[in-house]
């Protein structure tokens, strides 16, 4: 009927993805033949080289794993004492399967263990069944086999007997793959779905026991948890039903590009399908955020003044009084705003330095390195500070101004300090409040950038900064633009944590 036409569809699928060692031990279990045929091992409809390698390894010196007719061969003649099977092997050209390896292997086989230590599916060279060829299938069919069978094999019954077996394995399988993609359904259909998944006997699947308490317990808290708890188990069934295809899919798969060769790829400095995506969920959280101080201010506009009781009112003094002159007008405008905190970055002085004045703007803002040489050299002029504005990936904001002298810093200026890029010179820190090196880390970030062709600083590997390398070669921007990603990172991380004050979350935003 037509599940038995379902089952054959599926197994044929099913024999195309397994490898050499499943296939041989379900046709094992279920008492199917396998015919060798020339240089081919036959499953039913399909077939693999006879040298084809299994995931079964020998215990023997190197551990190679063995070809599938030599396990094949080993179910043919395990009557045999052990010397007649070495000389069978012998005479048919077949790698022996050494003595301490028989029984554990024909357990796997045969079913009664479920698995091996000498089974290694990670290590096993992946080999693709491929179909019989529909001239060579009645021939094969047909031909006999060019080694002696045990009877049980060739016994037309027990054939039978295994394909039913294996037909209603197959159709109870469907059942509970039906049931389970129900169940699965109701619980993807939200808390008030009532969807009943029927099993055999007009119970419900979705009830482990089958009892009638399920009913009366789902219309409580506790009973809607049991309830979605038994339907995620009876939906287990639909979900795991192709995890064996999965896998054998996954294991053929091979990875030809990562996002990181993506990101790395020659030619690419700008990705603009992702900016823009970025660009619009920037523009709608503003805008959402507008739409919600607006509704504020409206409230709080509507909202009528507070009546004075009779008794205030009574006591509230002339208009002529100084109380009264005092008092500000009720339509005084509120008191202005608090400025905006600007957070400070210190960057070396020195032109021979990676990163300073002459380029910080290009690096910080463009993502572009240039060489403060050549800034100079083209007759470029050295800004006294930069100002800039940053916004984090969750959606909060700072203002940072850059400079490059420290020492006229007050107490209160020094407070806002939230990064110090690093020469690698201890002149550097001359006349900072701070004991030490150690002191100043503690409580600023440090962060030291250099070229991937300097050498690194060997005084700055013992200071507690992070230290970013990158290639300076125009080909190379990306590699630029990963450490200005990573080094934003570490400053929000940083204020985060030591500065928060410094920054500006997007309701604070105007």
């Amino acid at each position: 009927g037509l599940p038995q036409v379902r089952c054959a569809a599926a197994m044929d699928i099913a024999d195309t993805l397994s490898d050499p060692l499943t296939l041989l031990r379900r046709f094992t279990m279920t008492k199917q033949p396998v015919k060798l045929v020339g240089d081919y091992l036959v499953f039913g409809r399909v077939r693999f080289p006879r040298a084809a390698p299994t995931a079964y390894r020998a215990s023997t010196k190197g551990k190679p794993f063995y070809p599938v007719d030599a396990l094949w061969f080993l179910l043919q003649k395990q009557s045999l004492k052990p010397g007649e099977y070495l000389r069978e092997c012998t005479s048919n050209q077949m790698m022996p399967v050494s003595r301490p390896d028989q029984r554990a292997l024909l357990a796997y086989l045969n079913g009664t263990a479920d698995s091996s230590p000498a089974i290694d599916m990670t290590g096993a060279t992946i080999v693709t069944a491929e179909p019989v060829p529909a001239d060579e299938g009645a021939t094969s069919a047909a031909a006999p086999m060019e080694l002696d069978e045990p009877d049980d094999l060739e016994d037309a019954q027990a054939r039978e007997e295994a394909a039913a077996a294996v037909a209603k394995a197959a159709a109870e399988k469907e059942r509970e793959e039906a049931a389970g993609k129900a169940a699965l359904a109701a619980l993807l259909a939200g808390p008030h779905a009532q969807v009943a998944v029927e099993a055999d006997g007009g119970a419900d699947a979705a009830d482990g026991d089958g009892g009638g308490d399920g009913g009366a317990e789902a219309a409580g808290p506790d009973g809607k948890k049991k309830k979605s708890k038994n339907m995620m188990g009876a939906a287990k069934a639909y979900i795991k039903a192709d995890r064996a295809a999965t896998a054998a899919i996954l294991k053929r798969e091979k990875t030809l590009r990562d996002r990181r060769a993506i990101l790395c790829a020659p030619g690419v400095s700008s990705f603009q399908s992702v900016t823009h995506i970025l660009e619009a969920f920037k523009a709608q959280q503003k805008a959402l955020e507008r739409e919600e101080q607006k509704a504020r201010r409206d409230r709080s506009a509507a909202k009528p003044p507070p009546q004075p009781s009779s008794s205030s009112a009574s006591s509230r003094p002339r208009a002529g009084s100084s109380s009264s002159k005092a008092a500000p007008p009720a339509s005084a405008p509120p008191a202005g705003k608090a400025p905006k905190p600007v957070a400070t970055i210190v960057v070396p002085a020195a032109i021979t330095s990676a990163v300073n004045l002459w380029n910080v703007s290009q690096l910080l803002r463009e993502k572009r390195w240039i060489s403060p040489v050549e800034l100079k050299q083209s007759g470029a002029a050295k800004p006294a500070e930069i100002k800039l504005e940053h916004c984090f990936e969750d959606g909060s904001r700072a203002r940072f101004l850059v400079i490059e002298n420290a020492n006229k810093l007050s107490e209160a200026e020094w407070r806002n300090v939230a990064c110090v890029i690093v020469q690698g010179a201890a002149w550097q820190f001359k006349g900072w409040p701070f004991k030490s090196e150690a002191d100043l880390f503690t409580k600023v970030l440090g962060v030291h950038m250099r070229t991937r062709d300097e050498t690194p600083n060997q005084l700055v590997k013992s200071w507690n900064v992070e230290k970013y390398a990158f290639s300076k070669e125009k080909v190379n921007q990306h590699d630029v633009a990963v450490t200005v990603s990573s080094f934003w990172q570490a400053v929000h991380k940083s204020m985060t944590v030591q500065k928060p004050h410094l920054l500006m979350k997007p309701h604070q935003l105007s």
